[in-house]
C-alpha cells in the first residue's frame, strides 16, 4: 500500500494500535520477546562470519513459533468479538467497528506488525473514502484480555486452533535446515517455492518452511 494512501497514525485517547497489541501479546506469551531480535540479528551475524552454529539454537524459529501462537489468538479474539477492531472517522469524530469475520484469514508473512489492513496483513477494509485508517483497540479492554490466567490462555489457543483448522505443530525450518534435511540444493528448493510447490513463509528477514508443509511437498513428490 503506498503511504500516500494511509491517514495519519494517530489513534484516540485510551486506545491501543493494532501492532501494539500483537507486540504486547508475544511478550505475554513469552517475557524474553523484546530480545530475541537483537539475539537474530547477532545470530546472522555469526552466519554471516561463516561461524560453526547449532541450527537447533536458531532463534528465528523461537521468534515464529511466538508470531505464529499470538497471530492466531488475536485474529481468533476479534473474529469470535472478545476484541473489537476499530477506526476513527476524522470528519465526523466518530469510531467505526470493522466487520469481524475479515479477521479469519491470514497471509504469507507470520505476524500482526501493522496498524493499516493490506495484502501483507489480511484483515477487514480500513480505508475510508480510499484512504486507510490506523487500527485500534480499547486499551482497558485489551488489558482485561491479556490478564487472563495461563489456563484460560491454553484455552484459547486450542480455541484458535479450531477457528482457523490448521494443525497445532509450529516447529519450522530456515532453508539452510531444509537443505541439510532433505539433501536437495538452494537452487532446487527456491523453483520449488517459486513455483508454490512447496510453501514458504517470511518472517521478518527470514524465509522459514513449516515442519508440516515440508512433510506435505515431500508426500506430494512422484513415487519411482
Amino acid at each position: 500500500m503506498d503511504p500516500a494512501t494511509r491517514a495519519p497514525n494517530v489513534v484516540p485517547k485510551g486506545s491501543i494500535r493494532l501492532s501494539e497489541a500483537f507486540e504486547r501479546l508475544c511478550t505475554r506469551l513469552d517475557p524474553e520477546w523484546p530480545d530475541l531480535p537483537d539475539l537474530c540479528g547477532r545470530w546472522d551475524d555469526w552466519i554471516a562470519q561463516g561461524e560453526e552454529v547449532d541450527f537447533a539454537e536458531d532463534p528465528y524459529r523461537r521468534l515464529f513459533e511466538i508470531e505464529y501462537r499470538a497471530e492466531r489468538l488475536l485474529r481468533s479474539a476479534l473474529f469470535a468479538g472478545e476484541l473489537t477492531a476499530l477506526i476513527h472517522n476524522l470528519d465526523t469524530g466518530v469510531d467505526l467497528e470493522l466487520h469481524r469475520s475479515e479477521w479469519i484469514r491470514t497471509g504469507e508473512h507470520v505476524g500482526i506488525h501493522s496498524d493499516y489492513t493490506d495484502d501483507r496483513t489480511p484483515g477487514p477494509d480500513c480505508r475510508l473514502k480510499g484512504v486507510a485508517h490506523p487500527i485500534f483497540l480499547s486499551k482497558q479492554v485489551f488489558e482485561n484480555w491479556l490478564e487472563r490466567g495461563r489456563q484460560d490462555l491454553v484455552a484459547a489457543e486450542a480455541n484458535a486452533g479450531h477457528i482457523f483448522d490448521r494443525s497445532p505443530d509450529t516447529r519450522a525450518f530456515s532453508i539452510e535446515e531444509v537443505i541439510e534435511r532433505t539433501g536437495l540444493s538452494r537452487t532446487t528448493i527456491y523453483e520449488e517455492v517459486g513455483q508454490k510447490h512447496l510453501v514458504a513463509r517470511k518472517c521478518r528477514n527470514r524465509t522459514i518452511v513449516l515442519e508440516s508443509d515440508l512433510h506435505r511437498f515431500l508426500q506430494s513428490l512422484p513415487i519411482l
